[in-house]
């Protein structure tokens, strides 16, 4: 069977066949959809399988994903621009090949959605360059605060929403009436906190600021886990309490420069240490609001030596976080 077009090997008369030839744990088929375009169809047998609803499906350019149930339930990934079979084979070959090792339907069913959501974002955004070790140490303090206390807190779906760090604004996490900045150092450096503009610890009236800081060291021990694994943590969370919710995340992810065909396998990283602040009005700062016309693009480092009459402990962390979802 031709891998690059499998679809011209569909007797004449039939409107599908299956990719195997010998039995499977999870059958797929290789069809043709009513407009004569291309189809996978992955056949849901499994009583016990939860199907997903429409809105917990990937929309991608030219592809659509559907649940067929006018004979039995199949998910279906129909390609609506022919001109391109030869890419969308390829991309049907890594859903099947995602999947077919799976033990129960319900796995598989995951994890093909689950790539179908990282090809959306791929598709729609993409990133050619690898995240520094910084940016993979700073987006490494706002998944752990995301998945640790957040989650923990208000909930996957609230959660996702008050993630605003990739965007660019000025902070990292926006709930109603408290604010959260989130900075990651190597926990053996130089105490020192980098502030890269005026407007990061700029107080909002009637709010309340928190800074959470992570000491952060790239060390590979049974602790340690690659920014991809924390990625892949959240989604899992995601994809079994909120699968709504994953658009937005990996559209996120995407923001912040992260792309899963990377390969970051070289760079384990530990959370050693945690330490929280609360930013007031006496809280050392440089702000827009008190710069001089014409300063701009302001960039300092604190002394975290003295901000140790700042220091909040976690669990002031959560009761204000929880007052603030009340």
């Amino acid at each position: 069977m031709s891998n690059s077009n499998p679809w011209r090997e569909i007797p004449e008369g039939k409107d599908a066949i299956p990719v195997f030839d010998e039995i499977k744990k999870h059958d797929f088929l290789w069809a043709i959809g009513k407009n004569k375009t291309p189809c996978l169809c992955f056949w849901l047998k499994d009583a016990s399988t939860n199907l997903p609803k429409k809105k917990d499906l990937p929309s991608m350019r030219g592809v659509e994903v559907f649940i067929s149930q006018v004979s039995r339930n199949y998910l279906v990934v129909n390609l609506l621009d022919i001109n391109q079979t030869d890419i969308f084979s390829e991309f049907c070959w890594l859903l099947i090949n995602a999947c077919i090792g799976k033990d129960t339907e319900q796995q598989a069913l995951d994890v093909f959605l689950k790539r179908c959501w990282r090809w959306h974002t791929f598709l729609s955004r993409g990133s050619d360059q690898r995240l520094t070790k910084e940016q993979q140490k700073g987006l490494i303090g706002e998944l752990y605060f995301l998945s640790e206390i957040l989650f923990k807190t208000i909930g996957q779906k609230s959660s996702i929403s008050t993630w605003q760090g990739p965007t660019g604004s000025s902070k990292d996490f926006e709930l109603s009436n408290l604010f959260f900045e989130i900075k990651a150092k190597r926990s053996g450096a130089k105490p020192l906190i980098n502030i890269s503009s005026e407007d990061q610890l700029e107080l909002i009236q009637d709010s309340r600021l928190l800074l959470a800081v992570f000491g952060i060291d790239l060390v590979e021990d049974s602790e340690s886990m690659t920014i991809t694994q924390w990625c892949e943590k959240i989604e899992k969370q995601l994809s079994d309490n909120s699968p709504s919710s994953l658009e937005q995340y990996f559209e996120l992810l995407s923001e912040a420069g992260f792309d899963f065909t990377h390969d970051y396998s070289d760079t384990f990283w530990t959370i050693r240490e945690i330490i929280y602040y609360e930013v007031n009005e006496t809280f050392p700062k440089v702000v827009g609001s008190e710069l001089p016309a014409g300063v701009e693009n302001v960039m300092y480092s604190l002394d975290m030596n003295q901000l140790k009459d700042f220091e909040i402990t976690k669990e002031s962390v959560l009761g204000l976080i929880n007052e603030t979802n009340t």
